[in-house]
């Protein structure tokens, strides 16, 4: 329990200086992976014509 404990406080210590880039960071990577997404599935039924 201590460790699981001591991993989420620095975890915390971590989120609290670098949240901010963190969360920024976070949503350039879901906006990429949505790009891509979105691509495929446009492809998709062009392909299938």
């Amino acid at each position: 329990m201590s460790r699981i404990i001591i991993k989420r406080k620095i975890f915390e210590i971590i989120r609290a200086k670098g949240g901010i880039n963190m969360a920024q960071g976070n949503k350039k990577l879901s906006n990429k992976n949505a790009k891509i997404h979105d691509r495929k599935e446009e492809n998709q039924p062009r392909e299938k014509r």
